[in-house]
């Protein structure tokens, strides 16, 4: 607000009174410089000035400090001296940040705190935007990383592809000692299978797969779901004989074949559904038109080719 000293209350008042009109019923409360020209807000002290505002740090509570002589230990005094100087630097601006630094140093004196200690702690504080400045570089320079599994002869060509895009690569064990040796984590809780009583169980109850299904016509069908396999089978078995809609009910339809759900297999099992579904498309791909199915993903061919040398080679 741009007035004289003169004309300031009046002009505070109005637009006081404006502001309160848009806002009822909300009422309002508002606080006006004193004779010296600060507000306090918090621990923080304004001076409003024709030019500029200066802002000082000035603690609320009138509680002296604690004592020097009291039974703390050299840490929490320390760490004491610490806080009013770092408070008297970072919350005051640089017209009054030495005045206001005086103030902390008279307070931790009356406190009984020596001048060797105010010394040790003012010269860590000069260290520290330094510190500061650095460790921000750090953060900003710091590497990308993402994390792959680790599969021969690829891992470390795919290292040093991604080291010329300043990207990090790390890799996991796909086998870990956990799965390998029962007996070094025998506490783990066993995983808990299907508890459905199923009215057919077509197969072994497995959840989270992708599954290919054999036709009597030579041909099959691959799916992925990440319930009970049986529960899925159950579904398609009805979709058939009700003749719903979907690609095997279609081809069963139009061929006059049948699903052999007994001689369904699991392709791969895994929690994750991206995961299944680039698995089932690349082996939709893979059958050809041996395959009923359609992808769900739509895959590259050099992606195509990567899963075809890695996933299927190490199924």
């Amino acid at each position: 607000m741009k007035c004289d000293k003169g004309s300031f209350e009046s002009q505070a008042s109005n637009l006081l009174t404006l502001v309160s009109d848009c806002l009822q019923p909300l009422v309002l409360t508002h606080e006006v410089p004193g004779e010296d020209g600060s507000l306090k807000f918090l621990d923080v002290r304004f001076y409003f000035h024709d030019t500029h505002t200066c802002w000082s740090y000035d603690p609320r509570g009138n509680k002296p400090l604690l004592p020097f002589s009291s039974s703390h230990s050299k840490l929490v005094k320390r760490s004491v001296v610490r806080h009013c100087l770092d408070n008297a630097l970072s919350k005051s601006c640089r017209h009054l940040m030495e005045s206001s630094l005086d103030c902390q140093k008279a307070r931790l004196s009356q406190a009984g705190y020596p001048d060797h200690l105010l010394v040790s702690v003012a010269e860590s504080l000069l260290k520290k935007p330094s510190g500061r400045q650095q460790n921000t570089t750090g953060i900003n320079e710091r590497k990308k990383f993402v994390t792959l599994p680790y599969l021969h002869k690829i891992a470390h060509n795919v290292k040093k592809v991604g080291a010329r895009a300043n990207i990090s690569v790390v890799f996991t064990a796909p086998n870990k000692l956990s799965k390998l040796c029962r007996i070094s984590n025998p506490t783990a809780l066993k995983a808990r299978g299907c508890e459905k009583n199923h009215r057919t169980r077509h197969v072994q109850c497995k959840e989270g797969v992708v599954y290919q299904l054999p036709l009597s016509c030579g041909k099959s069908y691959v799916g992925q779901t990440g319930r009970c396999l049986n529960d899925r089978l159950r579904e398609h078995k009805n979709n058939v004989k009700k003749g719903g809609d979907g690609l095997l009910t279609a081809h069963c339809r139009t061929c006059g074949c049948l699903p052999v759900f007994e001689k369904c297999s699991v392709i791969r099992m895994h929690k994750d559904e991206t995961t299944r579904l680039i698995v089932e498309s690349a082996t939709i791909h893979k059958l050809g038109q041996d395959c009923v199915s359609a992808p769900s993903l739509s895959l590259s061919r050099k992606e195509l080719s990567f899963l075809d040398a890695t996933t299927f080679a190490h199924a």
